[in-house]
């Protein structure tokens, strides 16, 4: 069996600690929780602590009794089969496409909804959005449809490089927001994804930057690409850990000399995608995945197990044990979004002894329906 321990108390140190870097900069910050679907006491405490807008890829039927309808933003570009999902469900929306924007006008209006949309902007990542040629023309006909409300510009930028972007970039927010000016609107919102963003607004200030969406300091504590502390810390980076009970214990050969080793198997095959880590280790190493006993050393995986070796790990584990692992973000991903692991939330007052994480329960809980009345 395999599981996933979740600390609240570190999450609420790491969003206090983001929320008064933040403020102190005129920034709001968007947190977006996708590496861990959202999970609902990750968004209870976050609210707690001052958070009321969070950024999500699709809808969560999870949130529903949560987040209200203005307070969800999507972050993923709408398909245009889902435009009256997206304006049933979230109150605005990243958009770059000028024929979703016409969608979108006809379902809010369809709906008797307006909504909000962000236009998306490519300054240098190359995934997604505008090029700054069509940009003019496609804000004209955002402004010209009835049923949406133009707010600002979003880009996404290096969320999975390893280098900050340059000063330059203000230069580029700056004729963003000479545009809209241009056409009556003051003050957009200028809103930046990707976890590198941090790093360049503690080193440069924002600028004309208004928001950042982000997630992964808050969860991980950590500067994952460049593997280097996130700034303004001490961050918490234990948030959230995964655990796998020890399946065998065994002393085999190793592979180069035939001299015994002890090694131990873990059972973590419920939370190991294929798609993430394959059958063969010699395709794909564990990636992102760091074992908390000291000395030991993760060796290998096959289909539903991993391999430990412990002839340097002063732990001598027995069958039944479980063993800890802090997980990047893939690992905790793919965790998340297996229905045969089990989540189990730690707190001060259940740190020795957690319960499994009630979902149907906590889902009708009156707190967490506050939102709903902002």
């Amino acid at each position: 069996m395999s599981k996933i321990v979740f600390d609240v108390e570190a999450l609420g140190e790491n969003a206090q600690r983001l929320l008064s870097w933040s403020s102190g900069l005129g920034l709001e910050i968007v947190p977006v929780l996708k590496a861990v679907r959202e999970f609902s006491p990750a968004v209870e405490t976050l609210i707690d602590k001052g958070f009321s807008s969070f950024g999500l890829p699709k809808h969560e039927k999870h949130l529903e009794a949560l987040l209200a309808r203005e307070s969800k933003i999507l972050i993923q570009l709408t398909a245009p089969s889902c435009v009256s999902e997206t304006v049933q469900n979230f109150g605005r929306s990243l958009q770059s496409s000028p024929e979703v924007l016409k969608l979108l006008d006809r379902a809010a209006g369809a709906l008797g909804l307006s909504h909000e949309v962000i236009l998306m902007v490519n300054l240098g990542d190359n995934r997604e959005g505008l090029e700054l040629r069509e940009l003019s023309e496609v804000l004209d006909l955002a402004l010209s449809l009835p049923n949406l409300i133009f707010r600002g510009f979003g880009s996404i930028l290096a969320c999975l490089g390893d280098r900050l972007p340059e000063p330059s970039l203000f230069d580029q927010l700056r004729s963003l927001v000479d545009l809209a000016a241009a056409r009556g609107v003051a003050q957009p919102v200028i809103s930046l994804g990707g976890s590198v963003m941090l790093a360049f607004v503690n080193a440069y200030g924002p600028g004309p930057i208004t928001q950042l969406r982000m997630g992964d300091p808050l969860l991980f504590g950590y500067d994952l690409y460049r593997q280097s502390q996130l700034p303004a810390g001490p961050w918490r980076r234990d948030v959230c850990r995964l655990e796998a009970e020890v399946v065998e214990v065994s002393l085999r050969p190793r592979a180069n000399n035939g001299s015994l080793v002890p090694r131990a198997l873990m059972d973590m095959g419920r939370f190991q995608a294929g798609k993430v880590y394959p059958c063969d280790p010699k395709i794909t190493s564990l990636e992102g995945l760091e074992c908390l006993w000291p000395g030991a050393v993760i060796v290998g995986s096959t289909a539903g197990y991993t391999v430990l070796d412990l002839s340097h790990c002063q732990i001598k584990p027995k069958v039944g044990d479980f063993v800890s692992f802090r997980p990047g973000y893939w690992p905790m991903a793919t965790a998340f979004r297996s229905r045969d692991v089990k989540v189990e939330l730690e707190t001060p007052a259940s740190r020795d002894q957690r319960q499994p994480y009630d979902f149907e329960r906590h889902s009708k809980s009156q707190a967490w329906r506050r939102l709903n009345s902002l």
